[in-house]
């Protein structure tokens, strides 16, 4: 087995996290501002306004996703599942669930925060050079930062925050499964599944009706269908888990997989926004494909320094680079950048930002969260 010398990682996940912190990274920063800067503009307002012509490369590599239904950016985010769904799996297997959560904790928020605080300064920079209102306020960090922000129904401020809210509830559902002792149970995770699913499924058509009846119970509604479509997904990368553990057989494992991904588009077809369906299916199922096969082929994945590095700032790459890479190319563009120099100095100082947040951030949290989870399991 390739595992990261001295840190017990299996390479092959440390590798395609890295690889779905850049593709992520690639596709907002080099796509989709370019091609879809009028959409951006409507989640955020301050955005608005002309760009310089893309370069023909980023509108033909755009034009080329769209005619296959792929979405680069959904591709990293579902490979960042399949690895959670793993790797939680393993996690929960050395320590109790209240150790877990409490060296989750340590592992998400510091980071997230001293993101968050700098997306918000940067968004605050870029609206007062621009002489337009700076609407958010410290209770608004809050409630984002506390990464319950879909139950406030507050719009996102940084666009990525959805999955962490998403990665919460899957912490709380496998923890409950794991306090059950079923985590290595196909039955067990094909029937919260199933659960899921039928809940989408009898929602699918009453949307409508809450929206008119009772607007805090559409909303609870609407985010749990929303949630359940990815957490069933989630469950895939448990059935790896299983199945890299030997506690299950490669057939067992099978089974189990083709049952949640069908499951996962039963969720999905009778979810709360339909008119991506085709771009998701595209894109999740080549992302598991992927998962798969660098799986089955794990032994001929080699340590290398770029992977693991990246692997290594995935997080903070993935929280920072976001609305402050939009900014940064915004003003570069209004000052006549080229977009190939705008996109590669973006990237590059977004690399930069992340691993500094990853040594003064990310490392220290990580470090004082285990050893509190240690005591915690001690005392459990």
């Amino acid at each position: 087995m390739q595992s990261n010398a001295g840190s017990g990682r299996i390479f092959f996940l440390q590798a395609l996290r890295g690889a779905a912190a850049v593709i992520v990274m690639v596709y907002h920063l080099a796509l989709k501002f370019w091609t879809t800067h009028d959409a951006l503009a409507v989640s955020f307002p301050w955005m608005a306004g002309e760009l310089h012509d893309a370069a023909f490369w980023l509108e033909g590599i755009g034009a080329a996703c769209a005619r296959m239904n792929l979405d680069l950016g959904c591709f990293g985010v579902a490979l960042f599942f399949l690895i959670s769904g793993f790797v939680i799996s393993l996690s929960l297997e050395k320590q109790n669930s209240v150790s877990f959560l409490v060296a989750r904790v340590f592992r998400i928020y510091p980071l997230y925060l001293v993101g968050l605080a700098l997306t918000m300064l940067s968004i605050f920079a870029f609206t007062q050079y621009l002489g337009l209102e700076y609407s958010y306020t410290i209770v608004d960090y809050l409630k984002q930062g506390s990464l319950l922000g879909d139950w406030f129904w507050l719009p996102s401020i940084d666009g990525i925050v959805w999955t962490l809210e998403v990665e919460l509830k899957f912490y709380l559902l496998i923890c409950v499964i794991h306090a059950m002792r079923r985590l290595n149970s196909a039955r067990a995770l094909l029937a919260t599944a199933a659960g899921m699913c039928l809940f989408n499924i009898l929602v699918s058509n009453r949307y409508g009706l809450l929206l008119q009846t009772s607007i805090i119970r559409y909303r609870i509604v609407y985010i749990l269908a929303m949630s359940f479509v990815y957490l069933i997904y989630m469950f895939i990368g448990v059935c790896f888990y299983n199945f890299y553990k030997k506690y299950w057989d490669l057939k067992k494992t099978i089974v189990a997989v083709v049952s949640l991904y069908l499951l996962y588009i039963a969720a999905l077809l009778n979810g709360v926004d339909t008119g991506i369906n085709n771009i998701y299916l595209t894109s999740y199922t080549l992302a598991l494909l992927l998962f798969a096969g660098c799986h089955a082929m794990q032994e001929r994945i080699r340590y290398n320094r770029l992977f693991q590095f990246f692997g290594d700032i995935s997080y903070p790459l993935y929280v920072v680079h976001g609305v402050n890479g939009y900014i940064l190319m915004s003003v570069l563009d209004m000052v006549g950048v080229d977009p190939y120099v705008s996109v590669a100095v973006t990237m590059g100082l977004s690399i930069l930002l992340a691993y500094v947040l990853h040594r003064l951030v990310e490392l220290p949290s990580n470090m004082f969260g285990k050893k509190v989870a240690k005591k915690i399991g001690k005392i459990g």
